[in-house]
């Protein structure tokens, strides 16, 4: 019988799976090597579970499909041992039985040994000799979607729109789009409306687009690290002053922007963010007859912690 066997890293090597599924089955092999008959065996990490999926040979033109789910992969590994054993007839034991041998792990080119004559096993099955490879390093790694879509909400502090600290709930929605591995892009649009109030009421109204040339993710976080374009309109009304004026001014400012999530909860993670915003539009704000209220730094920041989830 010859099974294929791959999984994540950290997982129960090739002669680890022989092992289980000799332990489950109680079950000896014997007869010549036959690729009609087999399994193929791939166990691969989602987040912070583990899934298994087994395809059963069984010298037919079908093949059977089985997957199993485990908070361990040890735990996934040994499921699909379980259920291995089942699919070629056997009736396996769900508890261990570490006095049986290992199962003999064969290369491809090498003869097959006879069975002992004076150890006969508890059945004897008509089977082609067990054949496990690992194909950890040789097997395509399991299919990433491509494109994943976010939305989430911050509690913000702006420190270059008013003289004080100012705070936001901007929301967001991401597209992320992976290469196939731990790399992709991201875009990201947010939509705020911010506002204080000092000798004047400064608000602004503003939507930004975040490039992210870097998007790194490995559980259980991922890491963005773009580029953002703020636009909107800032305006301002004077507070305590005859004749209380209001101005508004087109806002533009742009900057580099890093963010950090970690997820906690299935599709439900928490976001860390740092910016920094460079203002290319820096109205002096001034009460009559020329007492400057605000004028807009060359440099400010922004710092967030917010929540959000994975949609699809």
């Amino acid at each position: 019988m010859h099974v294929e066997y791959s999984a994540a890293q950290g997982c129960p090597d090739a002669l680890g799976f022989g092992e289980e599924l000799r332990a489950r089955a109680k079950v000896h092999f014997v007869g010549e090597k036959d690729a009609t008959h087999g399994l193929v065996v791939r166990v691969m990490r989602v987040g912070k579970h583990f899934v298994g999926r087994l395809v059963v040979r069984d010298g037919t033109a079908e093949e059977t499909e089985r997957r199993v789910n485990g908070d361990t992969c040890a735990e996934v590994v040994s499921g699909l041992a379980l259920v291995s054993a089942f699919a070629f007839g056997f009736t396996p034991t769900t508890e261990r039985d570490d006095a049986q041998p290992p199962p003999d792990v064969t290369p491809a080119d090498s003869a097959s040994p006879a069975p002992a004559k004076d150890a006969a096993p508890e059945h004897v099955v008509p089977l082609p000799t067990a054949e496990v490879i690992d194909a950890s390093t040789t097997a395509p790694p399991a299919p990433q979607k491509a494109w994943s879509l976010y939305a989430g909400t911050d509690a913000q502090l702006i420190s270059d729109i008013s003289p004080n600290l100012t705070f936001s709930s901007p929301v967001y929605f991401q597209i992320a789009r992976s290469f196939g591995g731990k790399l992709g892009v991201a875009f990201r649009v947010r939509l705020s409306r911010s506002s204080s109030t000092d000798t004047a009421t400064f608000t602004l109204t503003s939507g930004a687009l975040d490039l992210c040339p870097v998007s790194y993710f490995t559980s259980p976080i991922r890491l963005d690290l773009c580029a953002r374009v703020v636009g909107g309109v800032f305006s301002a009304v004077g507070v305590g002053v005859a004749p209380a004026r209001t101005a508004s001014r087109p806002w533009v400012s742009v900057g580099p922007v890093a963010d950090l999530d970690l997820y906690m909860l299935g599709p439900i993670y928490t976001r860390f963010e740092v910016a920094m915003d460079v203002p290319l539009v820096r109205d002096r704000f001034f009460v009559e007859p020329n007492n400057t209220v605000f004028t807009a730094p060359v440099v400010g920041w922004t710092g967030a912690l917010g929540v959000g989830a994975t949609i699809w």
